[in-house]
């Protein structure tokens, strides 16, 4: 028989059903993906699941105005909006996103469109390799994992098991608008992080 494991730590001898309640009693919905913002959509899906609101284009910021975008072409001009808004060092992230949408809406757009990997300084994030054990641990946690492969990030909230086997990792896609989808495990990625741990 088939075992499930999610986030809400339920574990059912059915099929995987969508994450519904994971934070609380607050049902929280995922992040749909805009332009190229996987990683935005990935990472906030996994912060809102492990209980920390975050929204997509506070993730797009984040990573827009960290180190890891400083070469990134695209990235720019939306530093350069940035610094010109007075006090942004200790503006909000959504202050800040919706100035540079209202009187920067081309470097807006232009943002949304960049390839970038998620900034994860809110909360606690730890990288992991995807074993079993840790796959386990971690669902059963309640916490979330981001995974990257070949440039595209998805959200891990749950297990199937035979027994003690995974046979089945069940992942949200950020992509298409976004859905649920069971893959094999084991599942090939370049990097894991489980978020709220």
């Amino acid at each position: 028989m088939t075992r499930l494991t999610s986030l809400t730590g339920a574990r059912q001898a059915r099929r995987p059903q969508k994450p519904s309640v994971v934070s609380g009693s607050k049902t929280v919905q995922p992040v749909a993906q805009e332009g190229t913002l996987c990683y935005a959509a990935a990472a906030a899906t996994a912060y809102q699941w492990a209980g920390i609101n975050v929204s997509l284009y506070e993730m797009m910021h984040a990573y827009l105005i960290s180190e890891w975008a400083e070469h990134s072409i695209g990235a720019k001009p939306y530093r350069e909006a940035v610094h010109t808004i007075p006090g942004w060092e200790t503006m909000a992230a959504s202050d800040i996103i919706e100035i540079i949408k209202r009187d920067n809406a081309d470097v807006f757009s232009s943002a949304t469109l960049l390839l970038g990997i998620p900034v994860m300084t809110l909360g606690t994030v730890t990288q992991i390799a995807l074993s079993s054990a840790n796959l386990k641990k971690h669902i059963a946690s309640n916490q979330p994992i981001i995974v990257s492969e070949a440039n595209h990030w998805r959200v891990v909230y749950g297990i199937l098991e035979e027994g003690d086997t995974i046979v089945g990792i069940l992942v949200f896609n950020p992509a298409r608008g976004g859905y649920y989808e069971t893959v094999q495990y084991p599942l090939a990625c370049d990097e894991a992080f489980a978020v709220g741990c």
